[in-house]
């Protein structure tokens, strides 16, 4: 009978917690359903050390980084892992993640809009630190946050 109580304390404390914070908790699966894709801004130089023109995202936790729109291969492969994913009150859907290209990791918050178009993005490279708290365009140039953008190429 006590488990039950406590169980019962639980579901309506993360009911009410969600509530108050206006997440909405969603599976893994549902959110990479609506993340993968090709994503683009040809206004980022795709110059070294720069932002790359096109970012994919394949759900099976692959993502590419294109410098450049246009080029033929992507620049960079990685990997990733999705550590949470929730929707706000709005309908914009979010991911934590593990990102690694290589032997860099990054800690990353992907922010999708409700129409599923724009892709913003913080992250930040690791350094046992935490993930970025919220999309904040307004970061420091050299870091050690970094912005981006990026729209859903059909």
């Amino acid at each position: 009978m006590f488990v039950l109580i406590l169980i019962l304390v639980l579901a309506v404390m993360n009911i009410v917690g969600s509530c108050a914070t206006g997440k909405k908790m969603i599976t893994v699966d549902d959110a990479m359903k609506q993340f993968e894709g090709v994503y683009v801004n040809t206004e980022y130089s795709g110059q070294k050390g720069t932002h790359p023109q096109k970012f994919v995202i394949i759900s099976d936790g692959r993502i590419e980084d294109w410098s450049l729109a246009t080029n033929e291969y992507p620049s960079f492969r990685g990997t990733y892992t999705v550590a949470e994913s929730w929707m706000d009150s709005k309908g914009n859907s979010y991911c934590k993640v593990d990102a690694t290209y290589g032997f860099t990791k990054s800690l990353q918050l992907w922010r999708l809009d409700k129409s599923g178009n724009t892709l913003e993005v913080n992250f930040m490279f690791f350094s046992g630190g935490e993930y970025p708290t919220k999309i904040d365009p307004d970061v420091e140039p050299n870091g050690p946050l970094y912005y981006c953008i990026y729209y859903r190429q059909e």
